[in-house]
């Protein structure tokens, strides 16, 4: 495992979208996901900075 860095936004996202059409018990139905590629880099910086968060992949 490591933190998360601005190279694993498209990952992210399309695991957060396999996840959406993956069951019934999400926040979000498939189609109703907005985020981009960029806005998931953006709130990857936000974490990094913040100092007290943290995305981990492996």
């Amino acid at each position: 495992m490591r933190p998360a860095t601005e190279e694993d936004a498209a990952g992210l996202l399309a695991l957060r979208r396999r996840l959406d059409a993956g069951t019934g018990f999400m926040l979000l139905e498939p189609d109703e996901r907005t985020a981009t590629v960029e806005g998931e880099r953006e709130q990857l910086r936000r974490f990094t900075a913040a100092g007290n968060r943290a995305v981990l992949v492996a």
